[in-house]
């Protein structure tokens, strides 16, 4: 970020303009001008999802080449998010460390604070707890005998019962289904339609067609590590979701229409764990990348039918 906005800064001198113009031009506030050209990246921590805009606005402004300016952006964020990743572990190991600490000194205070048991003590509880477990046994033993006796009477009576004859079924014609009613029947129909389900291919390394897709596609994402997120639908930047940086846990849904995209792009900062699904099927990640800590981009790209797909 320090090198963009030395690069800005530079083509702002260069034209002989000043802050304050830049403002007037780009309706940017004098903080975000001075935080760009400072390359100072923790103000806009809050706020990464425009960043890209600002300075697009600014670039422009000075006739400095966006292009450049959003490579260097694109790296600037990576390495902000592994940093983010690192000091967020640092805290956790902290965290879990004060914890066991804490555990360590209840687990003292309890021992200090524990009275003495007397040996008559623990024979008369001992002796209660064995009373109680003769009765418990008591109770059960008349339950199971009581229900024993109960079902030996039922079938003695049951026995004793006379089996009465069962009256043949007879027949009635008008019963019988016509000849019209059963070629009526649906059951009979052995003609069939089946759609074919949707299907996700992996086709490249991180490239998956999906077949089949004859309605709206969900498309969610799992942050497993905290990471910079952007999407990317037909080559156009995408404003939902917001690209910006997601802790881990968060979700996201993108929805694709076959009848009007065809090609999106994610694009992770930290792609290490990442769960990805298609309409809540997971998606297995090819094991080449499925650990790469660095920038990594995902494409799902829509295909056609099965039986198109194998012509």
């Amino acid at each position: 970020m320090k090198e963009i906005g030395e690069i800005l800064k530079a083509k702002r001198l260069e034209k002989g303009l000043t802050i304050e113009q830049i403002s007037q031009q780009t309706r940017l506030s004098l903080p975000h001008i001075k935080a760009i050209e400072a390359g100072n990246l923790d103000y806009f921590k809050n706020d990464l999802s425009y960043l890209r805009f600002f300075l697009h606005a600014y670039s422009d402004a000075v006739s400095a080449d966006y292009e450049q300016i959003k490579m260097l952006l694109n790296k600037s964020l990576d390495d902000y998010t592994r940093a983010f990743e690192v000091k967020k572990a640092d805290d956790h190991i902290k965290m879990e460390e004060n914890i066991q600490k804490n555990k360590k000194e209840d687990v003292e205070r309890k021992k200090r604070k524990r009275p003495a048991v007397h040996k008559h003590q623990s024979r008369g509880k001992l002796d209660f707890s064995l009373v109680s477990f003769l009765t418990i046994v008591t109770i059960l033993a008349v339950c199971v005998l009581t229900v024993s006796g109960y079902y030996l009477l039922r079938n003695l009576n049951q026995n004793e019962e006379p089996n009465e004859p069962i009256p043949p079924v007879v027949e009635n014609e008008n019963d019988k289904p016509t000849q019209q009613e059963e070629n009526e029947d649906p059951n009979n129909n052995e003609e069939t339609s089946e759609t074919e389900p949707l299907r996700v291919e992996l086709e490249e390394t991180n490239r998956y067609m999906i077949y089949n897709a004859a309605e709206k596609i969900v498309i969610r994402i799992e942050f497993v590590p905290s990471s910079w997120f952007l999407a990317t639908m037909d080559g156009v930047d995408m404003r939902t979701p917001v690209s910006q940086i997601y802790d881990a846990g968060s979700t996201l849904e993108i929805e694709m229409d076959p009848a009007v995209n065809q090609e999106l792009k994610l694009r992770f900062g930290y792609f290490a764990g990442m769960q990805l699904y298609v309409n809540d099927e997971a998606v297995e990640i090819d094991s080449s990348i499925a650990q790469r800590p660095g920038t990594q981009d995902i494409y799902f790209e829509i295909g056609g039918n099965t039986d198109e797909s194998a012509q």
